[in-house]
């Protein structure tokens, strides 16, 4: 059961709390929904985040022309990845990794397609579920992705899972902890001369 104008209120609630959707990628997988995947782009959201490709695939079919597969694309889910960027070539299609193999693994596919793909390094900045390790570890495999075929580098992915102690200024202090680390990782990518153009954090 969805209460209409309880979404319309958060949705407005989340905007006035950021100052505007510019910076905003909400994360489909709490509703899995296209009737407020339009609620949200009719309010001004043109970014979105998700967990699979079937979610992605809603997000293309109305519209969304930004979106984030943010889980580890393996196994058959690399081949459904490469379907969906070439059902909708316009849509500029982005997914996460964190590993060397994993990266060979997306490039091989994207390049026997001849479909390109946007490959953003997963940081671990505290939570130890997925991601890489920032700093060096990071930044070899930024380097891989921008230097792989049928890839490109599209930045940085963090999720701060980890960040939920019930003491607000604590929180507070952990999650500036963890975007740090990010932000620190991102000035070393970018002393190496590659562009980090997003940071999803």
């Amino acid at each position: 059961l969805v209460y209409k104008e309880a979404v319309a209120h958060n949705i407005r609630a989340m905007g006035e709390l950021m100052g505007g959707y510019e910076r905003l990628r909400p994360h489909i997988k709490t509703h899995k929904m296209s009737r407020i995947a339009r609620m949200e782009m009719a309010a001004g959201i043109d970014k979105f985040k998700c967990a699979t490709p079937k979610e992605a695939a809603m997000l293309a079919a109305v519209g969304v022309t930004d979106v984030l597969i943010s889980y580890h694309m393996v196994g058959a889910n690399i081949g459904r990845v490469v379907d969906l960027k070439r059902l909708h070539p316009h849509v500029d299609l982005k997914v996460i990794a964190d590993d060397a193999d994993n990266i060979r693994d997306l490039s091989s596919a994207c390049t026997s397609a001849g479909i390109p793909l946007g490959v953003m390094v997963d940081l671990d900045t505290g939570m130890h579920r997925t991601g890489a390790p920032p700093g060096e570890a990071s930044l070899a495999l930024a380097q891989q992705i921008a230097e792989a075929s049928g890839l490109h580098f599209a930045g940085l992915h963090v999720y701060d899972g980890h960040v939920g102690d019930p003491d607000p200024e604590k929180r507070k202090k952990k999650a500036f902890e963890s975007i740090e680390r990010a932000v620190e990782t991102r000035r070393l990518i970018e002393s190496s001369g590659l562009e980090v153009g997003t940071l999803v954090a």
